[in-house]
């Protein structure tokens, strides 16, 4: 089926197709129309996804298709089937074996032969242990110690990966390493389910007093559009409209008339970037109608093919198809947030409990040195 179709510049355009399925007697209509709101059965499938086994890797394209693995495995659940928020607990033996596979699937499509070295959260083999954070295993091989990671995807992604190695002469290995954000890191560390967390938020004055922490580093947050956005940079007033919903149009900025999408991380989600974005921009004030997304990747893509979405998201994190604008009239470089003078800088924190074990506090010795320092400026800007 094909049509044509004349949109006048700066206008859009927007269709929907209803999918019927017949069988015999039998017709399935659709669950949704073309301005679908959220259901309960589309909030199952968000509890499902929150509870699929997770990975954090530095192979880019092993984690992008474990990604799209958990997305496909959602979408082909059907409703019938999910009428109770427990079903994973009561799903049939064999339906469990999906994720053993994956991680098959996963070493044949990136090529690897032999061994394959993948830092899962545990309970790959069943539903009833897919939850929380790693856990803290102490020894690897031979005389190794491992050391448990979880919160900030930014640091567990674009950041341990890089100092991995200099870790690594000093006989520590990192294993399981989560990207549940800042929030959820921080508080498996406090209670000493993981070893060490990532924090990418200013923390509390109760929170520097009771954790062993150490700022290793800025990162700055971009405010990202389409490369087809015409906008190069918005102020502080109209940043903070974008994300409170007060601009409703990019004609107001000085783009096309045509609709703002903000694009967020899940803003009950405990994410620093949703946070900071708020502390730093917003004033404080509550974030408005935005489209939401599990983390930081999933927005960034989304704003690559939609003219129209916005997002915010480390720098660290930027992909074809996108570009950072300038806020104030300052672009998000290291010059600039080492001055002061760009407004979405967040400090990076790793942090644990105390006393802090000897791994963390020789990462943290390392980090902070002058060849930690090098590694982080890297992607970030260094403390010191």
């Amino acid at each position: 089926m094909s049509f044509a179709v004349t949109v006048a510049p700066g206008k859009s355009w927007h269709t929907c197709a209803d999918y019927v399925l017949v069988s015999d007697d039998q017709t399935r209509a659709p669950a949704y129309g073309c301005h679908r709101e959220e259901t309960h059965l589309d909030r199952l499938q968000a509890e499902w996804l929150a509870r699929a086994t997770r990975i954090t890797t530095a192979n880019e394209d092993v984690y992008r298709f474990w990604r799209q693995s958990r997305e496909d495995m959602r979408a082909l659940r059907l409703h019938e089937e999910d009428y109770a928020s427990n079903l994973a607990l009561r799903r049939r033996p064999a339906e469990h074996d999906v994720l053993p596979g994956a991680v098959s699937r996963c070493k044949r499509a990136a090529g690897l032969g032999g061994r394959l070295d993948l830092p899962l959260h545990p309970g790959v083999h069943g539903p009833n242990r897919l939850r929380g954070p790693p856990r803290s295993d102490t020894k690897g091989s031979m005389s190794e110690t491992l050391v448990t990671y979880d919160g900030a995807t930014t640091i567990g992604v674009h950041l341990l990966p890089d100092v991995a190695p200099l870790y690594g002469r000093l006989g520590y290995r990192f294993g399981a390493i989560g990207d549940r954000g800042t929030n959820k890191g921080l508080e498996a560390a406090r209670a000493g389910k993981v070893d060490v967390a990532g924090v990418m938020r200013e923390l509390t004055a109760q929170e520097k007093a009771e954790l062993r922490w150490a700022l290793v580093g800025y990162d700055a947050l971009g405010v990202f559009v389409s490369e087809e956005n015409r906008v190069r940079g918005v102020s502080r007033a109209q940043l903070k409209g974008i994300f409170t919903g007060a601009i409703r149009s990019w004609k107001e900025l000085g783009g096309a008339e045509a609709p703002v999408l903000p694009v967020t991380e899940i803003k009950t989600g405990g994410r620093g970037t949703v946070l900071e974005l708020k502390r730093l921009a917003l004033d404080g004030d509550e974030y408005g109608e935005t489209r939401e997304y599990e983390d930081a990747p999933d927005c960034l893509r989304h704003v690559a093919s939609d003219p129209s979405a916005v997002t915010a998201a480390s720098m660290s994190m930027a992909i074809p198809g996108v570009r950072a604008i300038a806020i104030d009239g300052a672009e998000p470089t290291a010059s600039n947030l080492r001055a002061g003078g760009y407004l979405l800088g967040r400090p990076m924190y790793l942090v644990s409990r105390t006393p802090a074990p000897a791994a963390v506090e020789t990462l943290l010795g390392l980090l902070l040195s002058p060849q930690g320092q090098a590694v982080v400026g890297r992607k970030f800007t260094p403390a010191r």
